[in-house]
């Protein structure tokens, strides 16, 4: 598996975008792997809601973790891996960044080196996954419509 929009998309149409997001966040063997086991186990402790992927708005991102809060050599690998993103981005697709839906928020949950990346780039809208406890799709529903 490549981890391209196009495979995220085809996953989706077929029901199991759920599949694809483990798939992707335990990788470790494709030339960018940055596995997410932690998130990929959190997914899985209870019944969840997935939407997407979809073009969504970067600015209505709220992010948890980026690169203000590091200092020091975990802000340089941070800034390396960034500016490797930049340099490549037109020669590798990237992943859907993942969002989770929580009180009326989207929170970046995987892709802070994209998203902060796709800032750097300008670029104003992109493709997420949206994931979120079960019984809140309703109302994540709602506040889309």
């Amino acid at each position: 598996m490549k981890y391209t929009i196009q495979e995220a998309i085809d996953y989706s149409k077929k029901g199991n975008i759920n599949e694809w997001i483990q798939l992707y966040l335990r990788d470790t063997m494709q030339e960018h792997a940055n596995p997410n086991v932690v998130l990929a186990d959190g997914l899985l402790l209870e019944e969840r809601f997935y939407y997407g992927p979809v073009l969504f708005k970067l600015n209505k991102i709220t992010t948890i973790r980026t690169e203000k809060e590091l200092s020091g050599n975990e802000l340089k690998y941070y800034n390396e891996v960034v500016n490797e993103i930049c340099d490549n981005y037109n020669n590798y697709s990237l992943p859907p960044l993942i969002l989770e839906y929580k009180n009326n928020n989207l929170y970046l949950t995987d892709g802070n080196h994209r998203y902060s990346a796709l800032c750097k780039l300008n670029i104003k809208k992109y493709y997420v996954i949206i994931w979120g406890n079960k019984n809140k799709e309703h109302e994540f529903l709602k506040s889309i419509n």
